[in-house]
């Protein structure tokens, strides 16, 4: 999921079990926690791993191809008129487009993607805030 502009994550988020307002990952976790699920004794518990692209997909679809894809990168433009032509720039330069379609995210993405797949560490180095969090949240559920 997109940050959409939110607060980044932040380790201190985590003393707190509601999390940070304004933190879309504090907010989705909290969103996972109060729904029930009717888990059945016979099964595992359910997991559930999330990860906020910040500020957006593309910057970790150009992480190691563009060295300014990345939270660090964008915290600096923090301004909201700064993100979101941040934002648009990471876009065009990963799609062509501000506005690409389904299919063209699908064509020029999963290259990317596997590609940045073999370097999950940098990744989580890059985008500490974002995914950080979801790889921590899969490696746990996995045992390693």
């Amino acid at each position: 999921m997109d940050a959409d502009e939110s607060v980044l994550h932040e380790p201190a988020h985590e003393k707190s079990r509601g999390g940070f307002a304004g933190c879309r990952l504090c907010e989705l976790r909290c969103v996972v926690r109060e729904t029930t699920l009717n888990p059945r004794p016979e099964r595992p518990p359910f997991d559930v791993a999330i990860g906020v692209a910040a500020p957006s997909l593309e910057a970790w679809l150009l992480h190691g191809r563009m060295p300014e894809a990345s939270e660090e990168h964008w915290k600096r433009r923090a301004t909201r008129s700064g993100s979101r032509v941040y934002i648009q720039d990471l876009k065009r330069k990963k799609y062509g487009t501000t506005t690409p379609s389904v299919p063209a995210q699908i064509e020029r993405g999963v290259p990317n993607a596997t590609s940045v797949a073999r370097d999950l560490d940098g990744l989580a180095e890059a985008f500490p805030a974002g995914f950080r969090p979801l790889l921590a949240t899969i490696r746990e559920a996995c045992g390693t």
